[in-house]
């Protein structure tokens, strides 16, 4: 079904496109019920796909560089991908029907454009439908962010957007005209490892997460969107290359696949990553503004996450972790960021959230968090179990303040208007609770994948298993209750230590850099043009000394 494949990206155009107009025409109200209405529309024709997969579709035959086609492909893993940017976008964007004026509702147009453009990078069916969509994703990205007068975050994006699509270019050129394809998946290790690269900065893997809106003050639609969009992006681009790996993943592959280098990236990615997730733990929790926090959070989650996918066995449990975060990171979004106090809607959502992310049972952070110290303990990875269990107990401290919060702001829903993010909270809830009951739904979309049931994991725990994940839950407990005693006496220490993490300083230095050396290529170019007549002069000048010297 060609067709069917790009229906959606044409109805989010669609939408788009009408809601410009009608901004233009009726002026700035709020376009909730467009936009729902055309996510609605794009997200029946997404699941009319499922029926047909895997499914192809052909943009453009137009190939002058690399011989291959602009297409796109549909498996399963796409689906499931592009159904969660589908799900979020349905729940973030329901809180806007409650509000009869909306000053941010012109944002709507390019929200649905960065949906569109989501799903187009997800259904890219080679490197080089790849590498267009990145473009086009970026260039959405911008747009969102100028909409919403957010101008200080756009040369970040464009410096790691630039850094991440020459990374895809040079994994294009490497690979050749021979198989960009990715249903083949022959790449050589040096093309999956800039691919990864490009992956690891759609995500924003910390120290490239840079380009994160960290207390950005918009809309709950905006926020949210503009945070998990890019991020699931990235996560899906990660599952991809472990499933190109024909199930051992890029840091796996024999030494000799990197030219003789003898280099195991394997624990090198571990630790990264958990240092990831600790860093982003530890901000999370010294972070004062709860609108930060959850950027904050979602930082470290994505360090733990890019640990699970050097180390837990089976690879598929990277899915279910993408999965899991982007869930409950949108839950917790819907639930906090409000303009008026919620009901117990508003405790449920946030405390699922909040549940799922620590790895209670009966949730599907449990399955995820299992398999994590499961490798850890029976792979002897000693230090960086200390690492993650040190992450854990910080994070959820964090979350726990950021729950309390939320209970201490409820009130009881009068309106029906108030009620409405009910449904986008149980759309958000009840995959995160379906997964944590039975993992293994999630087999038909993926090849050569098994999921255990809850009740073999139950019933395989060992004692030391029990106690990394409850041990966590009882530091981050004595953490949030006495945070205060800790944060207090040396706070102006924390708050240097915090600024430093921050890495805003070394962007800062960057940014100079960079200027001093446009700057001088500033003036060697005015130099060479003549501007100012200072290049006509060392021209005259070499010439009178020229003529003198022959003279």
């Amino acid at each position: 079904m060609p067709g069917l494949v790009a229906t959606p990206l044409a109805v989010l155009s669609a939408g788009a496109l009408a809601l410009l107009l009608l901004n233009r025409i009726a002026g700035p109200r709020n376009r909730s019920p467009v936009t729902l209405l055309a996510i609605g529309v794009a997200s029946l024709a997404l699941l009319s796909l499922a029926r047909y997969l895997p499914a192809n579709a052909t943009i453009s035959r137009w190939h002058p560089f690399f011989g291959s086609d602009l297409a796109y492909h549909v498996d399963g893993l796409a689906f499931l991908f592009a159904a969660l940017m589908a799900l979020v976008a349905l729940a973030a964007s329901a809180p806007g029907l409650g509000r009869p004026e909306y000053p941010e509702g012109t944002s709507y147009a390019s929200l649905l454009a960065l949906l569109a453009a989501g799903l187009s990078f997800v259904f890219s069916a080679n490197l080089i439908t790849l590498c267009l969509s990145w473009v086009v994703f970026d260039l959405v990205f911008l747009w969102a962010f100028i909409r919403l007068r957010i101008t200080h975050y756009v040369l970040r994006i464009l410096n790691l957007s630039c850094l991440a699509c020459l990374s895809l270019l040079a994994a294009a050129l490497l690979v050749g005209d021979s198989s960009l394809s990715f249903r083949s998946g022959s790449f050589s290790a040096p093309a999956l490892g800039l691919i990864l690269l490009a992956a690891l900065i759609r995500i924003g893997l910390y120290p490239l997460h840079l380009w994160i809106p960290i207390g950005v003050k918009a809309s709950p639609a905006a926020r949210s969107l503009l945070h998990l969009i890019p991020a699931t992006a990235g996560l899906y681009l990660l599952a991809r290359v472990s499933a190109w790996a024909d199930g051992e993943l890029l840091w796996q592959l024999p030494p000799q696949a990197w030219g003789g280098l003898r280099w195991d990236a394997g624990p090198a990615l571990g630790i990264a990553g958990g240092l990831a997730f600790f860093v982003g733990a530890l901000l999370a929790w010294m972070e004062a503004d709860l609108g930060r926090t959850l950027s904050l959070v979602m930082i470290g989650q994505v360090g733990c996450i890019i640990t699970s996918s050097a180390i837990v066995e089976p690879r598929a449990m990277v899915v279910l972790s993408s999965l899991n975060l982007i869930l409950c990171l949108s839950l917790l979004f819907l639930s906090q960021d409000r303009a008026e106090p919620g009901g117990l809607w508003a405790r449920a959502a946030s405390a699922l959230g909040v549940a799922s992310l620590a790895g209670v049972p009966l949730t599907s952070g449990f399955v995820a968090r299992w398999h994590i110290y499961h490798s850890l303990l029976t792979g002897s990875h000693w230090a960086l179990l200390a690492l993650t269990l040190s992450a854990e107990a910080l994070l959820f401290a964090a979350l726990l303040r950021m729950w309390s919060v939320v209970c201490a702001n409820t009130s009881p829903s009068a309106s029906v208007h108030e009620r409405l993010p009910i449904v986008g909270a149980a759309l958000l809830a009840l995959p995160v609770v379906i997964l944590g009951l039975h993992p293994a739904v999630l087999s038909p979309f993926m090849e050569r994948a098994s999921f255990p049931t809850l009740l073999d994991l139950l019933r395989s725990t060992t004692i030391g298993q029990w106690a990394a994940l409850f041990l966590p839950l009882v530091g981050g407990y004595l953490l949030h209750r006495h945070r205060q005693r800790i944060f207090d006496p040396h706070e102006s220490l924390w708050l240097r230590l915090m600024t430093f993490l921050r890495l805003e300083w070394l962007y800062g230095i960057i940014g100079q850099t960079i200027d001093v050396v446009a700057s001088a290529l500033r003036i060697v170019g005015n130099l060479i043009a003549g501007r100012g007549y200072l290049g006509w002069v060392a021209v005259v000048g070499l010439l009178a000394y020229l003529f003198l010297r022959s003279g």
